[in-house]
């Protein structure tokens, strides 16, 4: 009796210690494998055209790192009799986290992303405007005290002209650096007389445009205020029952397009489980609104061609109440990256292959509007032969295609905006 007990007891701890060696050799693989990948982003070169390149290898790095980690522990708690089965709970939770990443790729088209901390942190809540931008330094991109993208103002006078650039992403030059961004170079390209302010924001529509110069100008009055916009205003073609406001897509996508409503925290945002966990008890938009209804379609949308050219009409009325010159400048795209019969997502009820012709129809209702309030309109950039090098993506620009941009709008825009002019 007490020798089958005894070759029992053998059997169990034979059963343990290769359970346990299994434990530690799985723990170990995954351990190299991350390795292996932190290796491999770590010496990734930095693209020439990806100033956030090198922030978003910092949180892949520290994502990553949690993991080697995790992994890490799971080996250590493999190697102990008593503590065996926590090490297989925290393989179950790695295995979890891979089988997260396989639905989130499936579901998107596209490798989780962990945010980085700093591009969290450059946009603030504002209670018209969802978000502004707040003052600070984010990689190569900073804002100043005043709430806008650093422009540079290089060796002017003491009281300049001022030029305030509005619009969305392209005006913000989400793409590039401070110093050349087209309102730096615009900046530059017309001298020591002329200062400029640039008031894009990501995703600014015509809609807070009209907001924005409602205020901005009763603290500062510019002599000209440029309106490069269009492809804010696009992005809200055929949403069923669009309001005026832009309440019902536009404005509340806005959350997750600037990171200012609920922002994850370390253990969500290196847990990607734990993030479409909370993605689904959150009502929070994150990018494209959930639940778009409407009809994807390549046609013009005519109500919301009726609340641009409405918008723009009274962004003119406004700039002339305070005194301040308006220009209109048409929407250039990178048409090259539009060819897909589905939205790559930012329309989303527009396919790829329909944007151009939509595109030159809102650049339409933008001449137009300027043509009946007397406004003045720089539609050089639509004769510009446009390269897929003056883009970073699909419309904004490049160092080249800033300057590019500012050389087709700078003579318009010193012969229009002197003073007394």
């Amino acid at each position: 009796m007490n020798r089958e007990a005894g070759t029992d007891r053998m059997q169990v701890e034979a059963g343990e210690r290769w359970f346990r060696r299994t434990l530690l050799c799985v723990s170990l693989l995954i351990l190299c494998g991350l390795a292996a990948i932190a290796v491999y982003v770590f010496l990734q070169p930095t693209p020439p055209l990806n100033i956030y390149f090198d922030l978003r290898r910092q949180a892949r790095l520290v994502y990553l790192a949690s993991w080697m980690c995790i992994g890490l522990l799971g080996g250590v708690l493999a190697l102990y009799r008593r503590t065996q089965f926590v090490s297989f709970y925290v393989i179950l939770l790695i295995a979890a986290e891979g089988g997260a990443h396989v639905y989130f790729h499936a579901r998107n088209g596209r490798l989780y992303q962990p945010m980085s901390g700093v591009l969290l942190a450059r946009f603030e809540p504002h209670p018209l405007l969802v978000g502004i931008p707040h003052p600070g330094a984010y990689g190569q991109v900073s804002h100043d005290a005043d709430h806008h993208r650093k422009t540079v103002n290089e060796g002017k006078i003491a009281r300049p002209t001022y030029i305030f650039t509005f619009g969305g992403s392209s005006t913000y030059d989400i793409g590039i650096g401070d110093a050349v961004t087209w309102s730096s170079e615009l900046s530059k390209r017309l001298g020591k007389e002329f200062a400029v302010e640039n008031l894009g924001v990501p995703g600014y529509s015509s809609l807070e445009n009209m907001i924005q110069s409602l205020f901005v100008f009763r603290k500062t009055r510019p002599a000209c205020a440029i309106y490069y916009v269009g492809w804010n205003d696009l992005r809200n073609s055929h949403i069923e029952g669009l309001k005026d406001d832009y309440s019902d897509f536009g404005l509340p996508s806005q959350i997750g397009n600037l990171a200012v409503g609920r922002r994850p925290g370390f253990l969500e945002n290196n847990v990607l489980l734990l993030r479409l966990v909370a993605s689904i008890s959150s009502k929070e938009e994150t990018g494209v609104a959930a639940g778009v209804l409407g009809r994807t379609s390549g046609e013009n949308d005519q109500r919301l061609s009726r609340i641009f050219t409405e918008n723009m009409r009274l962004i003119a009325e406004i700039d002339r109440h305070f005194g301040v010159k308006p220009v209109f400048v048409p929407q250039v795209l990178n048409y090259a990256r539009f060819t897909a019969s589905w939205s790559s997502g930012w329309i989303p009820l527009v396919p790829d292959k329909d944007v151009k012709a939509l595109m030159e129809a809102m650049n339409a209702d933008l001449a137009e509007v300027a043509r009946q309030t007397g406004t003045l309109f720089v539609d050089q950039p639509l004769s510009i032969d446009w390269l897929d090098s003056d883009f970073v993506d699909s419309g904004h620009f490049s160092e080249a295609g800033a300057r590019k941009f500012v050389r087709a709008i700078a003579d318009d825009v010193a012969a229009n905006c002197r003073r007394g002019k």
